[in-house]
């Protein structure tokens, strides 16, 4: 026992004083107060927070009052229960007829399977427009606007903004750009398809935290895939088949970038810290606090914690920031940085957090980067659609290894699925998140 104590004491004394705040964390703290500001009337995020309020109440005043809320937080929040937004959404999706309902089940992937609904039941594209109309017209006015600057949250129990109203609204564009198709309507449905895209490639570029991140990943792989539907349809009822000129253009290295979400992910992860530290969860009666505040709590260093979790972070950003045919090897780099070994015996409580947190966000930086491929594979089916008459899958196999449009990342080119008639991407995600097929 006397030598546990001991041992202790000399640990403790190691760990007596906390360091100051680090370069790396001096440098994402500088991203955070460098972005620039953004009037509520241009900001795009404002209008989300509030896209889920009834359609007779104004999404863009309710918005305005959850930014202030989230800015100001936690002023005025009881400590005790969960925190919400001000204001009250509209649930639509319980209240939904059955047409539309299979209608949305058909199409969670933009298969065979969804190629097929919409061919045998436009109608329910139609039915769901009309009952809807109004958010629509709600995602069509988010689109416009061309800037976007969050709330960085600062307090574990601040909510997050309800993403799903949004989500909703993109897959109604996409809908009606197929019956713009279905008509022969290129010109329309080219220009739904532009502003989605140009819309969410912004808001990747500009996310501010992880999670809005990954909803413009999110948004913009729907965006191909349901995308590659509408110019099958306009090739089937033999209309231009031109794609946007936001298709053209390569997701570049601004887009791919982890600077500004990785910086707010940082920022988040001190709230965390100083969570742990919260007086009220360290003297509460509970035996396992009791011991965390006095054997361990000396041995976290919130500081110190912060600066190794920043480190984490511009290891990645950096790491990731890479041409494309390089993310591979850097993906592969940063998994063998992981320390191994004893935690320190300076933090070592922060040490054994640090360690566990690190590996969680390397995919997430490989799933923004596999944009590209599904990109890429979009204007391939296009391209081989457009050189008719079809051919035999030898033939298809041959066009599709001698065209310019390879796979992002060794050159080499898209695999062909003869089962399902696609085009396949296999990111550097396994399967099936990477896996990407697009229907021929």
């Amino acid at each position: 026992m006397a030598l546990v104590v001991g041992l202790w004491l000399v640990v403790v004394a190691i760990n007596w004083r906390d360091e100051a705040p680090s370069a790396d964390a001096r440098r994402l703290q500088r991203v955070i107060d460098g972005r620039p500001a953004v009037a509520d009337a241009a900001n795009a995020y404002v209008l989300l927070l509030g896209m889920g309020v009834s359609k007779e109440d104004d999404p863009f005043a309710w918005g305005v009052k959850r930014r202030a809320y989230l800015d100001s937080f936690p002023a005025g929040v009881a400590v005790g229960g969960p925190a919400v937004l001000p204001g009250t959404d509209r649930e639509d999706a319980g209240h939904r007829s059955e047409a539309t309902k299979r209608l949305l089940d058909a199409c969670r992937e933009a298969d065979h399977g969804c190629w097929s609904h919409l061919q045998q039941h436009p109608e329910q594209i139609d039915d769901w427009l009309d009952s809807e109309s109004w958010r629509l017209d709600r995602y069509v006015g988010l689109i416009g606007l061309t800037q976007w600057r969050e709330s960085i949250p600062t307090d574990l129990r601040a909510p997050l903004p309800a993403y799903s109203p949004a989500m909703d609204g993109q897959r109604m564009l996409l809908m009606k750009a197929w019956r713009h198709a279905s008509l022969g309507e290129a010109a329309a449905a080219r220009d739904l398809l532009q502003r989605d895209l140009t819309f969410w490639r912004m808001v990747l570029r500009s996310s501010d935290i992880l999670i809005s991140k990954m909803i413009a990943n999110a948004a913009i792989q729907r965006h191909f895939a349901m995308g590659n539907l509408v110019f099958r349809k306009l090739g089937e009822v033999g209309a231009d088949t031109l794609p946007p000129s936001s298709w053209e253009m390569p997701i570049d290295r601004g887009e791919r970038s982890m600077l500004r979400a990785f910086a707010g992910e940082w920022r988040f992860s001190k709230s965390a810290v100083e969570a742990s530290l919260n007086d009220e969860a360290l003297t509460a009666a509970q035996f396992g606090n009791r011991i965390y505040s006095w054997a361990f709590l000396p041995l976290f260093k919130p500081e110190a914690t912060n600066n190794l979790q920043a480190a984490n972070m511009v290891r990645l950003i950096d790491g990731m920031d890479v041409g494309m045919t390089e993310v591979p090897g850097a993906v592969e780099a940063l998994g063998h940085a992981q320390r191994s070994g004893l935690p320190s015996l300076y933090n070592p409580v922060g040490d054994i957090l640090g360690r566990v947190a690190y590996p969680a966000y390397i995919p997430y930086a490989s799933r923004v980067s596999d944009l590209e491929g599904a990109r890429r594979a979009a204007l391939l089916a296009i391209e081989l659609r457009n050189d008719r008459p079809r051919c035999s899958p030898t033939e298809l196999e041959a066009r599709i290894a001698n065209s310019p449009l390879k796979e992002p990342y060794d050159g080499a080119p898209f695999a062909w699925d003869a089962a399902t008639g696609s085009i396949v991407f296999q990111g550097l995600e396994p399967a099936p998140r990477g896996r990407r097929a697009v229907l021929l």
